[in-house]
């Protein structure tokens, strides 16, 4: 990641959980969320499932133990160290309730409190003086007191409303301000928040990141 010299880097990188213990949402939502993948497929892997999930394959090796043992899953072959699996009828039965009650099948989200950190420590801190701001906007006409208006705004820090009449140049210079925030903020795909799945991440807003994933254990 490069950044201007005017904004200062921030630095996150979200913690992948070793274990089951280390998951910091109800390990009941991650089961869901597994049992949900697998009621609308005919059979899945742990490989396949950790592509989907974005969890270890140790750590989904754990929960499907759990699952397993409550007999909620049948393997039906080996694929190296990995198992091809389905579900019983025990199994789809839970998957089918739980999926009227949440198709949401995806990434594993995070705790809102987890969330709420990395939002925190990424939180941009501009440094900027008022030759920077005059190039962001060097393709736009502007007073000098806009530029003074805009300046102390975003240093601020806080929300900033533009208003006037259509055609006043709102839009434009608000598309530019997303020059001045030039870093990258990491998100979740999604957040937990009392049981619930708030989806985060927007294919045509967002862009995805290569996962950091464990070596395949085939």
């Amino acid at each position: 990641m490069q950044q201007d010299s005017n904004i200062v880097e921030q630095v996150f990188s979200p913690k992948t959980p070793g274990s089951v213990q280390e998951v910091d949402v109800p390990l009941s939502l991650v089961e869901d969320i597994i049992l949900r993948h697998l009621y609308t497929r005919t059979y899945c892997t742990i490989n396949s499932l950790s592509e989907v999930l974005k969890l270890p394959f140790g750590v989904l090796m754990d929960f499907f133990q759990r699952l397993r043992e409550r007999q909620f899953f049948e393997v039906s072959s080996m694929e190296g160290n990995d198992y091809r699996f389905t579900l019983t009828q025990k199994g789809r039965q839970l998957a089918g309730e739980r999926f009227d009650i949440c198709s949401y099948a995806g990434p594993v989200p995070v705790s809102m409190d987890t969330y709420t950190r990395a939002v925190q420590s990424q939180a941009s801190r501009l440094k900027f003086n008022r030759e920077y701001l005059k190039q962001t906007f060097s393709d736009l006409v502007l007073t000098d007191a806009v530029l003074d208006q805009l300046g102390p705004a975003l240093i601020s820090q806080k929300a900033i409303f533009l208003y006037g009449p259509t055609g006043n140049g709102k839009t434009s210079i608000a598309t530019r301000l997303g020059r001045i925030f030039d870093d990258t903020i990491l998100i979740p795909y999604a957040v937990e928040f009392d049981n619930q799945i708030i989806v985060v991440y927007d294919p045509l807003v967002h862009e995805a990141v290569d996962d950091i994933q464990e070596p395949n254990q085939d």
